[in-house]
C-alpha cells in the first residue's frame, strides 16, 4: 500500500465555451468519500472577442481553478449541429455505421462531406417485425469543430472528448438526479444565443434539439423598446421588480416564444410515446431573471424546477458554499462534461 499517494486525483475536466462566458469544472475522486470534489471557475467573454482572445480567457480561467491538467472534454451546439433519433434493424455497430453512412444525406441537413458525425445506440426495443435499435445520430460541421479544437489547443489544452451540449446536460442530470429516472423529464439549458432541450426517460434521451432563442433575446427587446444601450438593458433584466410592469411584459413576450417552441417538443413526445412530460428542469444564466420560474410555469402549464446538484459534490477548499450556489445555473454543461 502506497500511503504517500495523493488524497485525490483528477477524474474529469469539462470546458463549456459559451458566447459570452467560459465555464470550467474539475472533478476529483477523493479517498474515503463517495462524493467527488468539485472546483470551478468562470470568466466573461467580451462581445466580438477574437478566437485568440477566447483562448487566452480559457487559459486564465483554468489557472483560477488551480488545476494543472491539460486534458479536457468540450461540447458544441447550435445551428452547426444536427441530432436525429433513428430506428434501425438489429445489427452490429460496425454494420450500423456503414448503413448510416450510405444514407447520411437523408438524415442530416448538411452535406455528408461537410460534417463529422457519430452515432450512439441508446436502446434495443421489441417491435412486431423484430427487434430494433434506437440510435442517436449527431453531425457537426467540420469547420465549426476544427475552429473549436484550435481555440482549445491554443489555450494549451488537449480535447479528449467532444460531446454535444444536450448530452452533457443529460449526463449531469443522470448523475445528480437519479431519483427522477422513472419520469419523462425535460432538461432545458438557456444560453445566450441558444436553448438546449433534451427529453429523458429512464436515463435515456428520447428527443433533443437546440432552439434559436436565448437570454440575449430578452436583452435585445428591452434595449430596443426602451431605447437603452445593450449593456444597460443587460444589467436591467437581472434587476427587475414587481413594479417594473413594462419590462416584465417585454420579458414575458419573449418567454412566450421560447415556451411555444418547448410546447411543440412536448407535443411531439406525447404523440410518439403516448405520455406527458412529468417534470421540467431548467439551467443556464437566465435563471437569474426575476420571477423566471413563475413565468415559465404560467406559460407551460407545468411545474418548473431548477437544476441543482450541490448536494452531490464536496467543494474544493477555496470555494464557498454561497459562491457555488450562485454559479450553479451556469455550470451544468461543464459538470456534465467533467463526468464523461
Amino acid at each position: 500500500m502506497n500511503i504517500f499517494k495523493p488524497n485525490n486525483t483528477l477524474s474529469g475536466l469539462g470546458l463549456d465555451i459559451g458566447n459570452f462566458s467560459v465555464k470550467i469544472v474539475g472533478l476529483k475522486t477523493e479517498k474515503f468519500s463517495k462524493k467527488k470534489k468539485i472546483s470551478f471557475a468562470k470568466s466573461n467573454i467580451p462581445e466580438k472577442a477574437t478566437n485568440a482572445q477566447i483562448s487566452g480567457i480559457i487559459k486564465n480561467t483554468l489557472r483560477k481553478t488551480g488545476i494543472s491538467s491539460t486534458k479536457v472534454n468540450i461540447a458544441v451546439s447550435g445551428p452547426n449541429v444536427s441530432y436525429r433519433f433513428i430506428r434501425m434493424p438489429l445489427m452490429r455497430r460496425s454494420e450500423l455505421k456503414e448503413a448510416l453512412l450510405l444514407e447520411l444525406d437523408k438524415y442530416i441537413p448538411f452535406k455528408a462531406n461537410e460534417v463529422i458525425w457519430d452515432c450512439r445506440i441508446l436502446e434495443t426495443i421489441a417491435r412486431p417485425g423484430g427487434r430494433q435499435l434506437v440510435v442517436l445520430l449527431v453531425a457537426a460541421k467540420k469547420d465549426f469543430i476544427e475552429e473549436r479544437i484550435n481555440i482549445v489547443k491554443n489555450a494549451g489544452l488537449e480535447p479528449q472528448f467532444i460531446d454535444v451540449d444536450v448530452l452533457a446536460l443529460m449526463n449531469a442530470f443522470n448523475f445528480t438526479q437519479h431519483n427522477e429516472d422513472k419520469k419523462i423529464t425535460a432538461l432545458i439549458n438557456i444560453g445566450s444565443y441558444f436553448t438546449n432541450i433534451v427529453i429523458v426517460n429512464k436515463g435515456i434521451p428520447q428527443f433533443a434539439r437546440d432552439i434559436l432563442w436565448g437570454g440575449r433575446d430578452i436583452t435585445q427587446i428591452v434595449e430596443e423598446r426602451l431605447h437603452l444601450t445593450y449593456s444597460t438593458a443587460e444589467a436591467i433584466k437581472y434587476n427587475i421588480q414587481d413594479e417594473d410592469v413594462n419590462i416584465n411584459r417585454l420579458v414575458n413576450i419573449v418567454l412566450e416564444n421560447l415556451c411555444n417552441e418547448l410546447k411543440i417538443s412536448f407535443q411531439y413526445i406525447k404523440k410518439e410515446m403516448g405520455k406527458e412530460i412529468s417534470a421540467v428542469y431548467f439551467s443556464g444564466g437566465s435563471l437569474r431573471l426575476y420571477n423566471l420560474e413563475k413565468m415559465l410555469e404560467s406559460n407551460l402549464g407545468l411545474k418548473v424546477k431548477r437544476f441543482t446538484f450541490n448536494r452531490r459534490f464536496n467543494l474544493d477548499s477555496n470555494i464557498s458554499q454561497q459562491e457555488f450556489e450562485d454559479n450553479l445555473p451556469d455550470l451544468v454543461i461543464a459538470a456534465g462534461l467533467a463526468l464523461e
